[in-house]
C-alpha cells in the first residue's frame, strides 16, 4: 500500500512537469494499492484545475474511489487519523457550511447541482480558498461512504471548476461593474434570450417594453427591463402594479 501525495498526482496530470516522465514509468511498475487521502484530493483538484483546466480535473477524478475499477483508491479516514488541526477545519466546513446548505436534502437528493450552488454560495460569502476545499473535502468522504454502502451510485461532491469560479467572484468584487450590463441593447438582447430558452417559445418573455410605461402587462420581458431599471428585487417586483407608479413624478 502506498499513499500518494499531491505532487506526484499534479506530475502525472502535466505533461510539461520535470517529473512527468518518471511518475508515469512509476505508475505503470506499481502493482500496489495506491491511497489518495481526502485532503490530497482536495489539493491536487485545485493544482490540476488551476494549471491543467477542468477536463483534466475530470479526467483525474474518474481514476480516483472506492473500489477495484479506480487507479487510485480513495483513503478512509475516521477522526483518529487526523492531527487536531485539520480536523477542526474539517469540523468546522461540516457545521457551517456543509449541514447549513446541505443537511435538508435526503442523502440521494443531494446532486452535483446541489453541491455546485452550495459552493457557489459559500463563494458568495466570500469564504476563503482553503475553507472551500476543507468543506468540499469532509463532504466527498461522507458521500463517498454513501457510494460504497450502495445507498447512491456515484459521488455527487465531485465537482470541478469551483476555482474559476471563485476567481472570477474575486475579480467582481474587485471591480462591481463588471457585472453591469454594457449598454441598453444588452439588456434588450437578454430579455429576449428568455423567449428562446422557455418552454415554448412563450412570447411574453421578449415583450421588451419597459412595465411602468405601459397600462397593461405586455410579458416577462417587461419585468426583467423594470426590475433592471429600478434596481428592484424580485419579491418587490412580484408585488408591483401599473397603477402604482406615477408616470408623470416617476415615482
Amino acid at each position: 500500500m502506498i499513499v500518494v501525495d499531491t505532487n506526484v498526482l499534479v506530475a502525472l496530470a502535466d505533461r510539461r512537469d520535470t517529473h512527468h516522465a518518471e511518475c508515469r514509468d512509476w505508475l505503470a511498475g506499481c502493482d500496489e494499492p495506491l491511497i489518495v487521502p481526502p485532503t490530497v484530493l482536495a489539493e491536487a483538484c485545485y493544482m490540476i484545475d488551476k494549471y491543467l483546466g477542468a477536463e483534466s480535473e475530470a479526467k483525474f477524478l474518474d481514476s480516483v474511489g472506492i473500489g477495484p475499477s479506480y487507479r487510485f483508491q480513495l483513503a478512509e479516514l475516521v477522526a483518529a487519523d487526523l492531527r487536531r488541526k485539520t480536523l477542526d477545519p474539517y469540523l468546522a466546513g461540516w457545521r457551517k457550511r456543509v449541514v447549513p446548505a446541505l443537511g435538508h436534502l435526503p442523502l440521494r437528493m443531494i446532486t452535483n447541482g446541489a453541491v455546485d450552488r452550495a459552493v457557489h454560495g459559500w463563494i458568495a460569502e466570500q469564504c476563503s480558498r482553503s475553507t472551500v476545499k476543507n468543506s468540499l473535502a469532509v463532504l466527498v468522504r461522507v458521500m463517498e461512504q454513501a457510494v460504497r454502502d450502495g445507498v447512491m451510485d456515484r459521488n455527487p461532491a465531485r465537482i470541478i471548476g469551483w476555482q474559476r469560479d471563485y476567481q472570477r467572484a474575486e475579480d467582481e468584487l474587485d471591480d462591481p461593474r463588471s457585472l453591469a450590463l454594457p449598454d441598453w441593447q444588452a439588456l434588450c438582447d437578454l430579455a429576449a434570450a428568455l423567449v428562446a430558452r422557455s418552454a415554448d417559445h412563450f412570447e411574453g418573455w421578449g415583450d421588451v417594453v419597459i412595465f411602468a410605461a405601459c397600462d397593461h402587462f405586455e410579458g416577462w420581458g417587461d419585468v426583467v427591463i423594470f426590475a433592471a431599471c429600478t434596481a428592484a428585487r424580485i419579491g418587490e417586483v412580484s408585488g408591483v402594479r401599473c397603477a402604482d407608479i406615477d408616470r408623470n413624478k416617476w415615482t
